[in-house]
């Protein structure tokens, strides 16, 4: 995404790229976050 990102840039597409960068990017990059806060290396049962 980041490299569609930088090429719409260099071509001057700037809907695509604010499309790309509002929609797509923010939305999968918070989404990564968040599921990388909540998996942790601990069994989920203790024996």
């Amino acid at each position: 995404m980041r490299m569609a990102i930088d090429q719409t840039a260099v071509n001057r597409g700037s809907g695509t790229n604010d499309l790309l960068v509002s929609q797509a990017l923010r939305t999968h990059e918070l989404q990564v976050w968040f599921f990388a806060e909540h998996l942790v290396d601990i069994p989920l049962v203790h024996s």
